[in-house]
């Protein structure tokens, strides 16, 4: 337990040095703010899709279809329950309404992909990211679905909008595999290397998305802190005991507690940002929670991991 609490605070330790060097030369004004804009259109259009078609391309196969259907339907039903729960928790912080959207959102999908995916692959494998992509399919539904709505409900909701460059590369993956195509070993090397762009491009821009807000601006909020620890202890336990209580498979609760206990997302800041919103409070939870994270993260991980038996 104590090897790996280490082995998870050190790869957590890689990835925020990351994020306070994006911190750092937004606050410094050493790249011009459209820098966040850029760095986020390349990780939606180029490097997240890459990532996921080549892990889909490796490890979709046709027995897999049998094998993760009953996670995506333990996916379904959590992510139902905490949005559920996300509603009534919202309205113990806010009584402004957009406010407390962002908070509806912040407990319902949580920072599974920027921070979720590359610490997944950094710990337990390429394997183990294939199934927690496969577990986290009815997130990314939700995401462009009812959390668009969300957290920016002028916005009228259409199908192109679930249609995005991850989904696309996610399904084109998973057909690749399935049918195992031969694909050019030189078309295979590029996608690996802006795969390989993801995660340390995805630290810099979390960074930077939050250097437009001072240190005593993200931290003063007492609020902000408590639902912080809500986010990253109470909900993934309460779903962990229940989960292990009903005797779901152990790696199934390890991939649901796991995308469960990463801290609040970037698109409580990004989304209402790009819609003229206010995006103070979202950064506020971004930044605390990512900080304890460093704390909570290696601790629930190596918990889990010896009390699953893993």
């Amino acid at each position: 337990m104590l090897d790996q609490l280490i082995v998870t605070a050190l790869q957590l330790a890689k990835f925020f040095a990351l994020i306070a060097f994006g911190y750092f030369l937004r606050r410094k004004a050493l790249l011009p703010d459209q820098t966040g804009v850029v760095l986020s259109k390349l990780e939606v259009l180029l490097f997240l899709p890459a990532l996921c078609f080549m892990t889909m391309v490796r490890n979709f196969r046709l027995q897999v279809i049998q094998e993760q259907g009953s996670m995506i339907l333990v996916s379904l039903a959590v992510i139902t329950i905490t949005f559920l729960i996300s509603r009534l928790l919202a309205r113990r912080f806010s009584d402004n309404r957009d406010i407390r959207e962002v908070y509806s959102y912040s407990y319902t999908i949580p920072n599974m992909g920027y921070l979720g995916y590359p610490l997944v692959l950094a710990l337990f494998g390429e394997l183990m990211l294939f199934r927690y992509m496969v577990y986290a399919i009815p997130y990314q539904i939700f995401i462009y679905t009812i959390g668009i709505y969300i957290l920016n409900p002028k916005q009228a909701w259409n199908f192109k909008s679930v249609i995005n460059p991850s989904m696309i590369a996610l399904f084109l993956g998973i057909a690749a595999g399935m049918t195992e195509i031969r694909i050019p070993t030189i078309a295979m090397e590029i996608l690996d290397l802006a795969a390989n762009c993801m995660a340390p491009i995805a630290m810099i821009l979390t960074g930077f998305v939050l250097g437009a807000f001072t240190p005593k601006q993200l931290i003063l909020k007492r609020k902000v802190h408590v639902a912080s620890w809500i986010r990253l202890l109470a909900i993934p336990l309460i779903v962990f005991v229940i989960m292990w209580l009903l005797k779901i498979d152990s790696e199934t609760i390890l991939l649901a507690v796991i995308l469960l206990s990463m801290p609040f997302g970037l698109n409580s800041v990004i989304f209402p940002q790009t819609n003229g919103g206010d995006s103070t409070e979202g950064a506020q939870l971004c930044f605390v929670s990512h900080l304890y994270s460093l704390v909570t993260l290696p601790v629930m991980i190596s918990l889990l991991l010896f009390v699953l038996g893993l």
